[in-house]
């Protein structure tokens, strides 16, 4: 007698792999990395705020920081940061003048994150180190004069130094500026595997 059995196979793993694949289709990724890509990136942004001199902040990297789009499509995420000056901050480069005949370089906390414009009768003054924008400085005190008691004679301060003049600057780019593609590619895995 022979003895014989049937077995009955099913596709339960169908609707499950499909289920998976949706979830991790290129359009539902891109979504959940999206936020994850721009939080690393604004993060490097602002952490650059402050400057070399130490002067009082501009609110540059700030501003570039809150700049941030980010555009999802099918198959990609676009980050855009839309500060003027970013991009040069980050490849560094000459910087040659467009409009005006010299570029005006702040040299004094007082002239930083400002233009010429900005500062009301300044003066040109040639040195044997370079030319400079000063603002000459008004009566700071009176005194009397030395030959004659009734005179008043004026002591005032130094003139303040407050551009250095250029007809272009080679700027030094900073790699700090976006974040690097690993640090991207492991901001993208810790979202897809928090999320998926």
């Amino acid at each position: 007698m022979n003895l014989s059995g049937q077995f009955a196979i099913t596709d339960a793993a169908t609707p499950a792999v499909e289920v998976l694949l949706q979830r991790c289709s290129p359009r539902r990724l891109a979504s959940v990395i999206a936020p994850a890509l721009a939080r690393l990136w604004r993060e490097r942004l602002v952490s650059l705020a402050t400057n070399k001199k130490g002067w009082p902040t501009t609110h540059f990297w700030r501003r570039a920081a809150n700049s941030l789009s980010v555009q999802v499509a099918d198959d990609h995420v676009k980050l855009t940061v839309t500060q003027t000056g970013v991009s040069q901050r980050w490849l560094g480069g000459p910087i040659f003048t467009v409009r005006a005949g010299a570029l005006t370089i702040p040299i004094s906390p007082l002239s930083y994150g400002k233009t010429a414009a900005d500062f009301p009768n300044l003066t040109l003054i040639r040195t044997p180190k370079g030319v400079y924008l000063v603002q000459l400085p008004g009566a700071s005190s009176t005194v009397r004069g030395v030959r004659n008691k009734t005179r008043q004679s004026r002591i005032a301060s130094p003139p303040l130094f407050l551009f250095r003049l250029a007809q272009s600057v080679n700027q030094t780019g900073n790699p700090d500026v976006v974040p690097t593609n690993a640090e991207f590619a492991s901001a993208a895995l810790t979202a897809i595997q928090e999320n998926i």
